[in-house]
């Protein structure tokens, strides 16, 4: 009787769990979009972005941006990046 009320109580409990794991896998999740953002001094950039959850752990996830080549925000991206290695950020407007 005993064996039988702890597989019972056992079941239970895996009964438990499941429904948080269901709804944890159930939550929307984006993948992939578009960010905006303006930027004070090169202006508008919009950025593409991609989700990629790792195998490692469902709390690491990593992001990859990019923008559209020969685009506006990829030569305000450049212009940033080259300021910055440079040493040589203009005043914001």
């Amino acid at each position: 009787m005993f064996r039988r009320r702890a597989r019972v109580q056992a079941a239970g409990s895996r009964q438990d769990e499941a429904p948080a794991a269901v709804r944890a896998q159930a939550r929307p999740q984006r993948i992939m979009g578009v960010k905006r953002y303006n930027h004070p001094i090169v202006g508008r950039i919009t950025l593409t972005y991609h989700t990629l959850a790792l195998a490692e752990g469902p709390e690491q996830t990593l992001y990859v941006y990019t923008t559209e080549p020969g685009s506006p925000s990829a030569e305000g991206l450049r212009l940033l990046a080259k300021w910055i290695e440079e040493g040589n950020i203009p005043p914001v407007r």
